[in-house]
């Protein structure tokens, strides 16, 4: 219930100050894509799935490049790579420890790379 109730609390409000006008709307979409990646994130460690839900990360870079310059769509792409593999290391039973599903993984984040290419 927490997974849900803080993002949308989160997302109502950024919405609130960018319609206030006191934040910019590029700094909200990078909140707002923050917000999504760490959740995406958390939720491969938490329930530890690791094998679907990396394929999930491509809504960041979908938003990413609707909101963002090209710089940002790139620096979402890498922050996301950088945070699966985190991720996945911290996992005890992971791909990365002998889980089996290291081609799962590869396979995302080639698919991540290919979708901002």
């Amino acid at each position: 219930m927490l997974m849900i109730v803080i993002p949308l609390l989160f997302d109502i409000s950024i919405l609130f100050l960018v319609r206030r006008q006191y934040i910019a709307v590029d700094l909200a979409a990078s909140l707002l894509l923050i917000m999504l990646s760490v959740g995406l994130l958390s939720a491969i460690y938490i329930v530890n799935e690791y094998t679907i839900v990396p394929f999930f990360l491509i809504l960041p870079l979908m938003l990413a490049g609707l909101t963002l310059r090209i710089q940002g769509l790139w620096v979402v792409l890498i922050g996301l790579l950088i945070g699966l593999w985190v991720v996945l290391g911290m996992i005890p039973s992971g791909p990365l420890y002998g889980g089996g599903y290291i081609v799962n993984v590869i396979t995302a984040s080639l698919f991540l790379v290919i979708i901002t290419l």
